[in-house]
């Protein structure tokens, strides 16, 4: 728990570094945790923060915010996790809200009811007389449901699912259903934001009405909820009635429907929940069972079904497993359209033999029209349409044919996507589909011009990386030309690594330690835009690898890069250019798997395929004679016969020289490069040219 003293009368600015770790030290996530990892809830998303804070109190979020101004970082915030889209995820901090989850006192309604900075004193009770509950934003809405049928009310809709913070569903303006309903945002009275430089403010439509409009779908780059106002209404019941139809009536008619008695554990839970994700599983590999799994799962439903509960329990639906899912606001008008171009799309996939066989269900929903700047609803009532693709036992499943072409027929048609779930979406299209959307940069601008909430773009981490790897190789790579050479000497090294570096500075000069340079420096650049591991990293490394080491060979009679490609290509073919692929494979597997391990790991795992690998590709092939050294395995065993285990060790030492001290390298040059990203002046016209809004908010997808 959060021992020190209150800060109240203490300026942050005024507390040491040291002080402010000391301080965040309890409510700081252990780097050794499972929960030091963020993984959104459908297990599409992924990340490794520097460090996730979980604070308890306000005092704690201002250090959080503190600390990384000084350390020049950024921060996202995250609750649940339960968004299938990356919105939270973050290289740097991640503030988690889900233990600023208080229901707070409320006596009257100006902003001045939930001021205070102190949220301990206050005990969890709700407004009855005006029908409106204050709580922070962290609140998950199953807890507050509970809180507000203790006084007799109850929110007015709500969307499927009651397992994200009230902070989260406002910042992507979630939505339920009806015509008559506004996305969930709507019914927010006031916010109480910490913004970038640690100041609270309470916002509403008659103060800072521009930051309250922005905030309201906001993908928590305008500030921290710390309280939310939030209108209610006197509890209240709903019937729930459910059919099974044809597309073709459904897209005509939304007759009523009538009761038929509730299902049993064996059809629901048995056949509903654990025989259809089996069949789902079988689906990843005979597509035609996906067909076969909806027909059955519409025989489960099938029929009238009728069901009256509290309110927050009708509207909300049973999500059952893991999913990538989309989903787009269609204006009303169009909606019927898109439905039936969806369907001919699905229908012509049905000729195809390997064709995308849909999984179920496609939910259609409504929201009448607001005025928040970025909801999808701004302006006009939408029918918003969510495509599924499940995720059986959590393995992938092929989705994004699929979402794409239902995301062309969406555009077409006027649609806008939903926040919290991703799409492909750029600059130019975005500011045509808000109105506002200036507005909303302009907002961001005022309350964090240094962009404090906002990951760099990817273009910022890319551009450190590759300036890094860059550094390393240049300072580095001296001692990689001698770990090659000693690789290639068979029989008996004679030198050890001094002898080396003097023997090629004395013989051959000081450029003879950079030969061979240039594919490793034209490789940099691939290998920091794209993570690559084992056998895909493999394909793309091994050509450059080759010519790398032609060029380091003591012997190498090469003019340069090229040369070695033409002559490789002339005498060998296309394949030359991949000689010893097979051994980098193997490397990369056990560099990869090995990669955060121990020093005796790289000893005994690393050196075998380096050495059978540099041999490979330094043989010089002879037309008509087989290689002495070809492939993996039989190489690996010619070396141990003539040479003896310690042959496959050549090279360890330099090898290991540069892994420390370059790891180091790349750090401090990373950091560097960044920490001018992260001081610069903000373009916003540059990054609307070339972002999406969610990279702006928050920088590339971790997947």
């Amino acid at each position: 728990m959060y021992c020190e003293e209150p800060l109240a009368s203490t300026p942050l600015t005024a507390l040491s570094t040291p002080r402010l770790y000391n301080l965040l030290q309890p409510i700081t996530v252990p780097s050794q945790s499972s929960r030091s990892r963020f993984t959104n809830w459908g297990r599409t998303f992924t990340c490794k923060p520097l460090a996730i804070f979980e604070p308890e109190t306000e005092d704690q979020c201002a250090l959080v915010l503190e600390l990384a101004r000084r350390e020049g970082r950024r921060v996202r915030f995250a609750g649940i996790g339960h968004s299938p889209s990356d919105l939270a995820c973050t290289r740097e901090y991640m503030l988690r809200t889900t233990k600023l989850n208080k229901v707070l006192e409320v006596g009257f309604v100006n902003s001045a009811s939930f001021a205070s900075s102190d949220l301990a004193q206050f005990k969890p009770q709700v407004n009855t007389e005006k029908n409106y509950v204050v709580v922070q934003g962290g609140i998950i809405l199953n807890a507050l449901h509970e809180c507000l049928a203790a006084h007799n009310l109850a929110m007015s809709n709500l969307g499927s699912i009651s397992d994200q913070t009230l902070g989260g569903i406002i910042s992507t303006a979630t939505h339920g259903t009806g015509l008559t309903f506004g996305v969930i945002s709507t019914m927010v009275l006031e916010l109480k934001l910490m913004l970038a430089d640690g100041t609270q403010i309470t916002c509403s439509e008659s103060f800072r009405p521009d930051l309250f409009k922005a905030s309201l779908c906001g993908l928590g780059a305008t500030g921290l909820i710390l309280a939310i106002k939030l209108q209610a209404e006197p509890a209240f019941r709903l019937r729930d009635e459910q059919d099974t139809v044809s597309f073709d009536t459904f897209i005509e008619t939304f007759d009523a429907l009538g009761p038929k008695p509730a299902g049993s554990w064996l059809w629901n839970t048995f056949f509903g929940y654990h025989v259809v994700q089996f069949l789902l599983f079988l689906g990843r590999y005979w597509l035609r069972i996906n067909t076969w799994t909806g027909m059955f799962a519409e025989w489960l439903m099938r029929g009238k079904t009728v069901n009256i509960d509290h309110s927050h329990k009708v509207f909300n639906v049973d999500c059952r497993y893991p999913q990538y899912t989309t989903e787009w606001a269609i204006p009303v008008e169009n909606a019927r359209r898109c439905l039936q171009e969806l369907r001919a799309w699905v229908d012509n996939e049905y000729t195809d033999p390997r064709g995308i066989r849909p999984h179920f269900p496609i939910e259609i929903r409504f929201t009448d029209s607001d005025d928040i700047w970025l909801s999808p609803s701004y302006g006009q009532c939408m029918c918003w349409i969510g495509l599924i693709q499940f995720k059986p036992y959590g393995f992938n499943v092929p989705y994004r044919r699929f979402f794409g072409a239902f995301e062309r027929i969406a555009a077409q048609l006027g649609g806008k996507p939903h926040w919290a779930k991703t799409h492909t979406l750029r600059p130019a299209e975005l500011a045509t589909l808000y109105p506002k959307f200036p507005d909303f940069v302009k907002v961001l601008e005022d309350v964090d011009p240094s962009g404090l909430f906002r990951t760099l773009p990817f273009i910022a981490n890319f551009t450190a990386g590759a300036i890094a790897g860059i550094s390393e190789i240049l300072t580095f790579y001296p001692l990689d030309v001698v770990k090659t050479r000693m690789q290639l000497e068979q029989g008996r090294s004679s030198t050890g690594l001094i002898g080396s570096f003097k023997s090629i500075i004395k013989e051959e000069g000081v450029g003879r330690l950079y030969r061979g340079l240039a594919p490793p420096l034209m490789l940099e650049a691939p290998k920091r835009a794209v993570k690559f591991a084992g056998a895909t990293e493999s394909f793309v490394v091994v050509p450059f690898e080759l010519v790398k080491i032609k060029l380091q060979d003591k012997n190498s009679a090469y003019a340069g890069p090229m040369d070695v490609v033409r002559r490789i290509v002339r005498s060998e073919g296309f394949l030359g250019l991949y000689s010893g692929m097979e051994a980098t494979f193997w490397r990369h597997v056990w560099w990869n798997g090995g990669y955060f391990g121990s020093i005796f790991q790289v000893k005994s795992m690393l050196p075998r395929a380096e050495v059978v690998k540099s041999r490979i590709q330094g043989a010089e092939k002879i037309p008509g004679l087989t290689p002495k050294y070809n492939w993996t395995y039989p190489a690996l065993v010619t070396i141990l016969r003539e040479e003896g285990p310690v042959a496959l060790y050549k090279g360890f030492v330099p090898k290991v020289l540069r892994l420390a001290p370059g790891g180091g390298v790349l750090l401090l040059v990373v950091e560097f490069t960044l920490s001018i990203f992260r001081k610069g002046k903000l373009d916003f016209c540059l990054l609307l040219r070339n972002l999406t809004l969610q990279e702006l908010a928050l920088g590339p997808p971790y997947i």
